[in-house]
């Protein structure tokens, strides 16, 4: 059973990356040529468009920081914020906005309380 469903996944994936290299290809060649005066591309040379319009817009899924507009990291983040905000008391979230508000998001930022003079 899993290895008909390796051999469907690839076998989809391929024809969804042939269609958007096709559509890359076709609306190159519509439309570049004809506005900025660019030379027409074979279906290779979309493919790579493509790959490379990955890497620059999103990044690599092997990289330290997936966060290519917002990413995989940033909807857990705010998963995490939403269930800390809904077990705060109404004087934290006041506090909280309040530290936003002075750029002191995260607890490294915030001032270290001062011990000069202090005896322990």
């Amino acid at each position: 059973m899993k290895r008909h469903f390796k051999g469907n996944f690839i076998l989809h994936f391929i024809i969804v990356l042939a269609v958007f290299t096709l559509a890359t290809m076709y609306l190159w060649n519509w439309l570049l040529p004809h506005i900025f005066g660019l030379p027409e591309i074979n279906f290779w040379e979309a493919l790579g468009i493509l790959a490379l319009s990955k890497l620059l817009f999103s990044g690599v899924p092997w990289g330290h920081h997936n966060n290519g507009f917002g990413g995989r990291h940033h909807h857990k983040e705010m998963r995490e914020l939403r269930n800390r905000w809904k077990n705060m008391s109404e004087e934290e979230r006041i506090q909280h906005i309040e530290q936003m508000r002075q750029g002191r998001w995260h607890r490294k930022c915030e001032p270290k309380p001062n011990t000069e003079g202090e005896k322990e």
